[in-house]
């Protein structure tokens, strides 16, 4: 018999092992290190994440890779987890002595956690049957045992490798074999159905059924892409309990939960059909009551009335049939004991009412057991283990979710969403009380215990959070986590995670694998984005090295103050055209978009003055791009103290914060003009890029590969790119930022600085090396270019001689004349020399 074996959980290949293998490492100890890790673990959070560590199989078979789609050979075998949280108050040693003899069970051992059991029964090796028979299993443990299987059928749900030297084994066990089939249902019937909205099922004999099915269809209509078949599963189990009652008719059921998963977009629509009649067919071996009939149920038990005399009442009053009926109220009765205590206590009547002296009006909820207060200390605790806690920004702290190290900000209504979620799943009556004490105490509450005053007594999440250092970046896809140094690439699964990460850190696409191993090749093999690099620095490698290690520096979120720039994107075309743009600059944003928290902002509109301009910016955000800046309105050295020290961030609503340095995000101006400015201030905080006019509105990038980059991508291509991306930050950390001669930048910012025309006079009418007078030029300069005195003085036209020298990388020379001038006036020569090379 063979199962898939696989490393992590984090590994979906697995390597096919005989079952008998596996159980043999678990009782004979070759896992028992990695077992007592997570069953040390001090918290819940801290257990998940050492779970990550240990390996686990398949026990229904093996699959290439895991999935329903992927399996290759069922076992014949069914994995049953029975965990201790789900069963509260039973004695799962006792338990335990109870289910081993049971004729089908094949194998019984503890849980990775040691709180709970693992059962294996021979089932059916059919796949197609699979899920009726994990229903079916799973309502006979409830009927005989008295015990919540864990409600996953999944036939490729993994499960962990353990070390119990006790493991039943049982080769002769008995397998369950499932009924046959019932006939399916006439055609009548769902086309009765279907001629109705979803929400409005037809009308049966109950309106409390008719109000579970409404809710039913609503939960399938509402349910997020990734968990419809979850949903569509525990609605068809829910509705054949009230089906089992006699609240609900199994045909009205079956019809509108298939007119409401037919309203969704589903890859297999005969499956989810058999979903919903192996769920029908499940819950019914589960009879349920409505809430208000539970609730008179249980107080008559608590009465002492036996179960006959409320079967005899409810007959009166419920129409429904007496066998469905005594049959859901003997359920009820032989329910056993269930004792939770999370964050409450029940506590006599008397102190209850001192305790709530001050709570909202009505008091508490007494029943025959006492009264429930809840224990606000345990809540706060019950808190921290479900993974909230506190993250500080500015001066205040908001609520976050940690799951598996991946830290979420919450508001305060989905803080509230997942206690009352956690609620609705409890038991119906647990700790001699009922559910809707709970729910009462926690409606009357509730600003008690989603207050601010109360949720600053969560733990602090801390400075745990996974930063790039000086040497290192890392890269959070769905699969895996990338460590990217000079070196290597090296992806880690996430169970290594050294610290927290944001969940917007986390890449929505997993990563493919190595395809850039060696250096690259020819431009070809880089992808679509390769060869769009290769274009815009006009094929010409130390240009594209100077653009691929910008990149790598703006991808890697580390900043030193040794190396600290502002990473500008300009146009290479010269000429009054070059303020059209479309070069294909934009693209280069978007890509780093796909790795990294960028903010976006308007920069032909951005005024830096302005109350909340940064207030877009985040804990969370690693680049900031100024796009389409205009540098008349924001000159370049405004954006000094943003580079080079820290960037004070302030938000509507009040919440102020101060980004320093190291927490900053790397700037990226995307501009048609250039940032003109002279001196070490200007030059050393600013890396500028000329992009080759190679694209432009009357050709896209879109007509050069024909299709749009980013969004019409196989996963080949994203492979790619990924690669690509993660080689430029590799290369970043081996060399720096690589900088390139200008081509046409000193030429465009004369221009920006002076103007077109005196730009053309100067290459046609001035020769380095050569004399000549200042005021001669300036008047053979208006004569041909047509200026007046207006236009362009002589103070103004020096000033021009002298940007000319700047920003050609001239060496000005200047000497005074005074021979062949009338007394008092005067001239001075100018000669522009060419500086030798260096070196």
């Amino acid at each position: 018999m063979q199962v898939s074996f696989y490393t992590t959980i984090t590994d979906t290949i697995g390597t096919p092992v005989p079952l008998a293998d596996v159980l043999h490492g678990i009782r004979t100890g070759t896992w028992q290190a990695a077992t007592a890790t997570v069953r040390t673990a001090p918290t819940k959070v801290a257990q998940r994440a050492a779970k990550r560590r240990v390996p686990y199989f398949t026990a229904s078979g093996t699959f290439a890779p895991r999935s329903a789609a992927g399996l290759r050979q069922h076992s014949g075998l069914l994995a049953l987890d029975i965990d201790a949280d789900q069963n509260p108050g039973l004695d799962m040693a006792a338990l335990r002595a109870r289910l081993e003899p049971d004729p089908h069970t094949y194998a019984c051992f503890a849980s990775v956690g040691g709180r709970g059991l693992c059962l294996l029964v021979p089932i059916a090796p059919a796949p197609a049957q699979h899920q009726a028979s994990f229903r079916a299993v799973q309502a006979h443990y409830q009927r005989t045992y008295g015990v919540r299987v864990d409600s996953l059928p999944d036939v490729a749900r993994a499960r962990f490798v353990s070390h119990d030297p006790a493991l039943y084994l049982n080769p002769a066990a008995r397998p369950w074999l499932l009924p046959a089939p019932e006939p399916a249902p006439t055609a009548a019937q769902p086309a009765a159905a279907a001629g109705r909205p979803a929400g409005s099922p037809p009308e049966g004999p109950s309106a409390y059924g008719q109000t579970v099915l409404r809710a039913a269809v609503l939960q399938i209509l509402q349910a997020p892409d990734g968990q419809k078949h979850t949903t569509l599963n525990k609605m068809a189990f829910w509705c054949g309990g009230y089906v089992a009652s006699g609240y609900l008719a199994e045909s009205e059921a079956e019809a509108s939960l298939r007119e409401a998963i037919g309203r969704r977009e589903v890859a297999d629509l005969g499956g989810a059909h058999q979903t919903i009649r192996a769920g029908l067919q499940a819950g019914q071996l589960r009879p349920l009551l409505p809430e208000p009939v539970q609730y008179a149920v249980r107080t008559q038990r608590r009465h002492g009335h036996s179960a006959e005399a409320v079967v005899a009442r409810l007959q009166t009053t419920q129409p429904v049939p007496a066998a469905a009926l005594r049959q859901a109220v003997q359920a009820v009765f032989e329910e056993p004991a269930v004792v939770l205590g999370q964050f409450w206590d029940v506590v006599p009547a008397r102190e209850a009412r001192r305790a709530h002296a001050e709570a909202a009006e009505g008091g508490p909820r007494t029943t025959a057991g006492g009264a429930l207060v809840l224990n606000r200390a345990k809540y706060l605790a019950w808190l921290a283990s479900e993974g909230f806690a506190l993250h500080k920004q500015g001066q205040r702290y908001v609520p976050v979710h940690i799951i598996d190290n991946v830290v979420r900000e919450v508001t305060r209504a989905e803080l509230k969403k997942h206690v009352l979620d956690y609620v609705a799943g409890l038991p119906f009556e647990f700790d001699n009380v009922f559910r809707l004490s709970l729910e009462d105490r926690i409606q009357k509450e509730h600003r008690q215990l989603f207050e601010d005053g109360t949720l600053e007594f969560l733990p602090p999440v801390g400075d745990r959070f996974v930063r790039d250092t000086k040497d290192v970046a890392y890269f959070f896809f769905q699969n895996v986590w990338v460590e990217v140094t000079a070196a290597t690439l090296r992806p880690r699964p996430y169970a290594e995670l050294p610290g927290y990460i944001w969940a917007s850190q986390r890449l929505p696409r997993h990563f493919m694998g190595y395809n850039l191993l060696r250096p690259p090749g020819p431009v070809e093999a880089w992808g679509e984005f390769g060869q769009y690099l290769d274009r815009i620095t006009a094929a010409t490698p130390a240009r594209l090295e100077a653009l691929t290690t910008a990149l790598g520096y703006l991808l890697h979120s580390f900043r030193t103050r040794t190396a600290c720039y502002a990473v500008v994107l300009c146009d290479e075309a010269l000429g009054r055209s070059a303020a059209a743009g479309r070069t294909g600059k934009g693209l280069l944003v978007q890509a780093l978009e796909k790795l990294r928290q960028v903010v976006k902002l308007d920069g032909k509109n951005f005024d830096i003055n302005r109350p909340f301009a940064w207030q877009r910016v985040r804990y969370d955000t690693k680049l900031v791009v100024l796009d389409d800046l205009d540098t008349r309105k924001l000159p370049f050295e405004k954006l000094f103290s943003i580079i080079t020290t820290g960037m004070e961030v302030e938000q509507k609503g009040g919440l102020q914060q101060y980004l320093d340095f190291y927490d900053a995000p790397k700037l990226l101006i995307n501009t048609n003009d250039t940032l003109v400015g002279e001196g070490a201030s200007h030059e050393g905080r600013k890396v500028e890029l000329e992009v080759a006019p190679y694209f432009s509105p009357r050709h896209t990038p879109r007509d050069e590969f024909g299709h749009e980059l980013f969004d019409d991508w196989t996963e080949g291509e994203w492979q790619l790119f990924d690669n690509l991306l993660l080689r430029c930050v590799q290369r970043y950390l081996a060399v720096g930022i690589r900088r390139v001669p200008p081509i046409n930048l000193n030429r465009r910012k004369l221009m920006q600085k002076t103007c077109e025309e005196f730009a053309d006079f100067a290459d046609q009418d001035i020769c380095p090396g050569q004399w000549y007078g200042k005021r001669a030029l300036w008047h053979l300069f208006r004569d041909t270019c047509g200026f007046d005195e207006k236009q362009c003085s002589q103070r103004r036209f020096n000033g021009w001689l002298s940007d000319l020298a700047y920003y050609q990388g001239y060496t000005l020379v200047e000497q005074r004349q005074t021979a062949g001038f009338a007394p008092g006036q005067r001239d001075v020569d100018v000669r522009f020399d060419v500086p030798p090379p260096p070196g």
